[in-house]
């Protein structure tokens, strides 16, 4: 199983998702030698977007489902139920009367006149998928090492766009995750969604 967190889940969330569906965004060749710590290759990039978040009930564990805009590319990542919860709350637009800590992040980042530009789930190594927040200042780009989950938690509620290399998608299919991940959409029953978006 290929995850980005190791706690176990204890509660179950569902929300389909499709904000931002504008059908021109999608795969990009995105030249990396214009990104802070780049290789200077030209990459592939596919644009995704949450589409759930749910409860794998055979590991106990959350799942957030990332799709592409034509709903042909899916990416599961498995997280921690603490990602899951701030995920599910920006899913869900609930009103919170003090900010969490995704929110602080956000709220510090904007605080120093800096504008968080994209998201990027650019590795899997070990299974473990890794991400990178990009980061626009004063002085340039920065680039910050971060867990899918919390970089979709931090992003979610400012519209930020999500990319996921596309060798990343390429070696999460070569481990057979396509079969497991028919397999797991085809098991959710009705009661196994609790909210939805």
């Amino acid at each position: 199983m290929i995850r980005c967190s190791r706690r176990v889940a204890y509660t179950r969330f569902f929300l389909g998702k499709t904000w931002n569906s504008d059908n021109t965004k999608g795969r990009q060749g995105i030249k990396r030698d214009n990104w802070a710590g780049s290789k200077g290759e030209e990459e592939m990039m596919i644009e995704m977007k949450v589409k759930l978040l749910t409860l794998d009930t055979s590991s106990n564990n959350f799942v957030v489902l990332l799709m592409d805009f034509e709903n042909k590319e899916a990416l599961p990542i498995w997280i921690g139920p603490f990602e899951a919860s701030a995920i599910a709350l920006r899913l869900k637009k609930a009103s919170i009367h003090r900010p969490l800590t995704h929110d602080l992040i956000r709220n510090i980042i904007q605080a120093l006149n800096c504008q968080l530009s994209r998201v990027v789930v650019n590795e899997l190594r070990e299974n473990t998928y890794y991400a990178l927040i990009y980061i626009k200042a004063e002085k340039g780009e920065v680039v910050i090492d971060s867990r899918p989950s919390d970089a979709i938690a931090i992003t979610l509620g400012a519209g930020v766009p999500i990319f996921v290399e596309e060798d990343v998608l390429n070696r999460a299919k070569d481990r057979n995750f396509s079969d497991r991940l028919n397999e797991w959409l085809e098991n959710l029953k009705s009661e196994d969604l609790e909210y939805k978006a």
